[in-house]
């Protein structure tokens, strides 16, 4: 499987965020494994000081736990302290939970390419096929960049070219089929960076899921990037 297939596969991202589980079950206890273990694993250091971190709150817990005297399950002790103790740990359960579903985007992002985020690499961008109009005559010619014998590559007959996602307008990506919000937030992420170099840049800056995109990516291109000094192209035609 390519990673935007098992980024597309609901099963695939089901058994791969089973770590999300770890502190709903262990009431953020054990929380603090999974951040080790994902950062680890993919050499992220802001996980392995999470993980480092909600370590040392859950042995602060254990240890707290064992000097307050928390009552019975039938029977709670309504001190300050096991007040103070019993909010604690929620409030830890509740940041573990959280923290968990957050980087469990990444976590899928980073697992689809097994050792380095799915998006590396700089695939050349699809080029840009054009066709002319029929001639009077009903004889139809094609155009497009010379083959390596000077002669014209033949074109897919009634299929429009791609795209070109740095120079498109709102309305250009909306006939791609794309909804209006998802082709809005292309182009306003495209005029802060300046353009994309390719599409799995252009995915990942712009925060959309792969799955979303991938139905037209065939129809996208990525010529030469705006310049900085360039005014920003409005979002609709």
């Amino acid at each position: 499987m390519t990673p935007e297939e098992k980024l597309c596969s609901r099963w695939w991202r089901i058994r791969n965020s089973a770590g999300v589980l770890w502190p709903i079950l262990t009431a953020g206890v054990l929380g603090c494994v999974v951040f080790l273990f994902r950062g680890i694993k993919s050499k992220t250091t802001s996980w392995i000081i999470m993980g480092a971190v909600f370590g040392l709150i859950d042995l602060g817990i254990m240890v707290g736990m064992q000097f307050v005297d928390m009552g019975t399950k039938s029977n709670p002790a309504k001190t300050p302290a096991a007040s103070v103790m019993s909010t604690v740990v929620f409030v830890n359960w509740v940041a573990s939970m959280v923290m968990a579903f957050v980087i469990n985007k990444k976590w899928l992002l980073w697992k689809a390419r097994h050792g380095q985020p799915w998006y590396a690499g700089t695939p050349a961008a699809p080029a840009v096929r054009t066709t002319s109009a029929v001639n009077a005559g009903g004889l139809a010619k094609a155009f497009d960049t010379p083959t390596v014998s000077g002669g014209p590559a033949p074109v897919e007959v009634g299929r429009p070219g791609p795209v070109d996602v740095n120079v498109a307008s709102s309305g250009d990506l909306q006939r791609l089929g794309l909804d209006a919000p998802t082709a809005d937030r292309i182009i306003l992420t495209r005029d802060q960076n300046q353009g994309f170099p390719n599409f799995e840049q252009m995915v990942a800056a712009v925060g959309v899921p792969p799955h979303q995109l991938l139905a037209v990516r065939e129809q996208l291109a990525f010529g030469a990037r705006p310049a900085a000094s360039e005014p920003s192209r409005r979002l609709f035609d």
